[in-house]
């Protein structure tokens, strides 16, 4: 005789909460049958599927796509076992990379122990440095070595004094001509570290547009700078400079600007 279960049992057995035992019978993923008076019946084959949904999730699945795969389309379980597999080697290789920087600073202090402060601070640049690489990848060769102090740990000089004045600036207007001279100012000082090589320029920003856009996969240390530092908030803020720079003097002269950026005092 098959084993049967109402819901809260099913629940204790399973331990999947009752609440997303009723989502996922909402999303048509785990129906089970009813009796007259509208109790659900879970049986063993139920939860051999509830066990299909939960590995699913922990592949990170939409549940749209669970759905799907358990309809016997094979694709989005390639992709997100892919996916699932390159995070956790990201995360073994970040584990790796602090249990050497770790092993470096014990043989630093067997060799002459430096003071704690100056030990915790080299320790911490060093996984900084180590977790940039992580996002080497998005860029070619050239524009790596251009804006790689970007992700360290802390921009050039020229840089932090720009994202200073823009993160004070960010309840303004995005149309007024303060405002312009800083993105004008951020163009001087891009097309000063590529020295001007509108190729190079083009690749910076495609590395960028692809690294910021995949910024939930960075290293947990990047993504904690970039919310202290205001990242998210400056780059949409100069995102609606640039449009209203644009929308006001047109693609020529915007482009002209651009290649002629000069510091702004």
């Amino acid at each position: 005789m098959k084993a049967r279960y109402r819901i809260q049992a099913f629940s204790a057995l399973t331990g999947v909460t009752v609440k997303a035992l009723l989502h996922y019978d909402r999303l048509g993923l785990l129906r089970p049958p009813r009796t007259a008076s509208g109790h659900r019946i879970y049986t063993d084959g139920d939860r051999e599927r509830l066990e299909q949904i939960v590995a699913l999730k922990f592949l990170g699945l939409p549940l749209k796509q669970v759905r799907t795969v358990l309809q016997g389309q094979t694709l989005p379980l390639c992709q997100a076992l892919r996916a699932q597999r390159e995070a956790l080697t990201a995360d073994r290789t970040r584990i790796d990379r602090a249990i050497q920087a770790i092993e470096r600073m014990e043989r630093a202090v067997a060799e002459g122990r430096p003071s704690d402060t100056a030990l915790l601070h080299e320790l911490t640049s060093s996984l900084v440095r180590d977790d940039a690489e992580d996002v080497r990848h998005y860029f070619s060769d050239a524009a790596w070595a251009v804006c790689q102090h970007w992700f360290g740990d802390r921009p050039a000089a020229a840089w932090q004094s720009l994202f200073a004045d823009i993160s004070a600036s960010l309840d303004e207007d995005p149309s007024a001509d303060r405002e312009k001279a800083l993105l004008w100012r951020m163009h001087a000082l891009l097309n000063e570290e590529t020295g001007r090589d509108a190729e190079l320029n083009r690749e910076v920003a495609e590395g960028m547009r692809r690294a910021w856009y995949d910024r939930d996969r960075w290293p947990a240390s990047l993504q904690e700078r970039l919310d202290g530092e205001r990242m998210r908030e400056i780059r949409r803020f100069m995102a609606r400079v640039s449009q209203a720079t644009f929308l006001k003097y047109g693609p020529h002269f915007y482009g002209q600007r651009q290649r002629d950026a000069r510091s702004v005092a």
